[in-house]
């Protein structure tokens, strides 16, 4: 089946809910165990805020509770490390 201009495609919500909860684990590892995971859960993090945003953006109203949480827990995933990066940068 193909999404018309009637139909609302809802596959911006879903992608940024499972990718953001799923970045914020990476950096909960990252800072437990695994460095590296860190990273991907930085990368990751990013990625659910633009599919969070175009998602919002785009109006799907079926969908904006996937898009919030995308939006909230990409951005914490890539904050968090982001704000600590710099903290022991300033801290050298």
């Amino acid at each position: 089946m193909t999404s018309t201009a009637t139909e609302p495609d809802l596959a911006h919500g879903g992608l940024a809910a499972v990718i953001g909860p799923v970045s914020l684990l990476g950096v909960a590892l990252g800072f437990a165990a695994v460095p590296f995971v860190m990273i991907l859960g930085l990368i990751g993090g990013a990625i659910a805020v633009v599919y969070g945003t175009v998602g919002l953006a785009k109006g799907e109203r079926r969908s904006r509770g996937r898009c919030l949480v995308g939006l909230t827990t990409g951005a914490v995933a890539f904050l968090v490390p982001t704000i600590a990066l710099f903290a022991v940068l300033a801290s050298v």
